[in-house]
């Protein structure tokens, strides 16, 4: 049996799932409501976005990467639901003994509950994105705080940004649960994430070389701010985030941390029998 079809088995398995579309529905009511409260449509009561002097077009590419960076520090909520018990429930079953023998491979078990796992999660975090564009486009909104509608401002965040991250957390979830047999350490280690993210991301706004304070961040909204701190009101509103060396050895990084988890959690799972 081929990783595509453990893929395609987990995939249609979580989307039988009510808490999949539950999930779906809190990230596009998250977006909703902070991008109405930003735009006004509660009321002339607004919030400006983070860096910005409240002028700056709520679409704009600016805007929405750095919003979408800093949702998937909230996914870190229920990212462990979805990627830890892709794995966790053939301990839950006692059903693992079963894989990792023929025809099925090990990695081809591991890897594509994984995948089928990551697209879940991914499908869900576009939530975001439908709920931001969806808000942009109520007539209730102050037409002042809208700029014109360019898909390269979702689409470059989903790139560099989104699927990045969720590649990253996704992996480190999916080892603890697998590596410690218990879906509570999946969550638990989501907790200590976002702790040691926090601490990071205090410590490295210290550090004279920024370069390296940009590679220390997972999410990488330090490497953003560091490329847009000097932009002006125009800039922000117009410009496309220039990837950009430091950006790119960033996102590389984590990437490779991810995949470097995935490789470790096949070579010490002591669920699988390895050939």
């Amino acid at each position: 049996m081929a990783i595509r079809e453990i893929l395609t088995f987990e995939f249609k398995y979580h989307l039988k799932r009510p808490q999949t579309y539950i999930y779906f529905v809190l990230f596009f009511g998250l977006a909703v409501f902070i991008y109405g409260a930003m735009g006004g449509l509660f009321g002339k009561i607004y919030t400006a976005p983070p860096n910005t002097s409240g002028k700056v077009f709520l679409n704009s590419p600016f805007v929405i990467t750095s919003f979408l960076a800093s949702a998937t520090t909230v996914g870190l909520i229920i990212v462990p639901a979805i990627m830890g018990n892709a794995i966790y429930r053939d301990f839950k079953y006692n059903t693992s003994p079963l894989f990792g023998t023929r025809p099925l491979s090990s990695a081809g078990y591991l890897y594509g509950r994984f995948a089928g796992a990551f697209l879940v999660t991914l499908i869900v975090f576009l939530g975001v994105f439908l709920g931001v564009a969806v808000t942009c486009a109520l007539p209730g909104m102050d037409p002042d705080r809208i700029g014109p509608v360019r898909l390269m401002a979702y689409l470059q965040p989903l790139l560099i940004i989104v699927i990045p991250n969720l590649f990253f957390t996704g992996s480190f979830f999916f080892a603890a649960a697998t590596l410690t047999r218990k879906m509570l350490m999946s969550y638990v280690g989501g907790v200590l994430l976002f702790v040691a993210y926090s601490f990071v991301e205090s410590a490295v706004l210290s550090l004279e070389n920024t370069t390296y304070a940009g590679l220390f961040n997972p999410f990488g909204s330090t490497s953003l701010a560091q490329i847009t701190q000097y932009w002006t009101v125009v800039e922000q509103n117009e410009m496309i985030i220039p990837v950009t060396a430091p950006l790119i050895a960033n996102r590389l990084l984590w990437i490779a941390i991810g995949a470097g988890l995935l490789i470790l959690t096949h070579k010490r799972s002591k669920a699988l029998k390895h050939r």
